[in-house]
């Protein structure tokens, strides 16, 4: 002799989501796939609750290999070798344009190379040099209106 159960719940069709719901059961009473569903969905829900996976793989294996950990290091590792292409290719890009720049400007021959000394370190003569700090009028209202423009101009360019 076998024991079985048997549970009962409501429904409330005056509620969008449990009308649906309402629905999905009548088609699947009507495949006879209702019970089935009801137990494969208890045993998703309580083993994904206790944050497992094995009955989500179980019952939907192509989430194996969309859930799969990636391996991060060799991500970042080919998004870097992609942004240094970048780099690369755009600093080549802005020399080629300097140069047809200015070619019409040396008569189409390149840039002259011009011979420098390199420059000595700018001295400075701190005895007679006073600094005065005074509170700003405005309560550094105005300091601050001009640091968040500053701002949204840095991240406008």
């Amino acid at each position: 002799m076998s024991y079985r159960l048997m549970y009962r719940f409501w429904l409330d069709m005056e509620k969008p989501n449990e009308e649906q719901l309402a629905d999905k059961i009548e088609l699947l009473k009507n495949a006879r796939q209702f019970t089935a569903t009801i137990r494969d969905g208890i045993r998703l829900i309580c083993d994904l609750r206790a944050g497992n996976t094995d009955v989500l793989f179980e019952l939907f294996p192509q989430f194996k290999t969309l859930l799969a950990p990636v391996d991060r290091e060799a991500g970042l590792k080919d998004d870097i070798t992609r942004l240094e292409r970048l780099i690369l290719e755009q600093g080549s890009q802005a020399n080629n344009s300097q140069q047809s720049a200015l070619a019409p400007l040396t008569g189409g021959r390149g840039i002259k190379q011009i011979n420098t000394m390199p420059l000595a370190a700018p001295t400075f003569d701190d005895d007679n040099d006073l600094v005065v700090v005074k509170k700003s009028e405005g309560g550094g209202k105005q300091a601050t209106q001009n640091f968040i423009k500053a701002m949204f101009a840095l991240a406008d360019s």
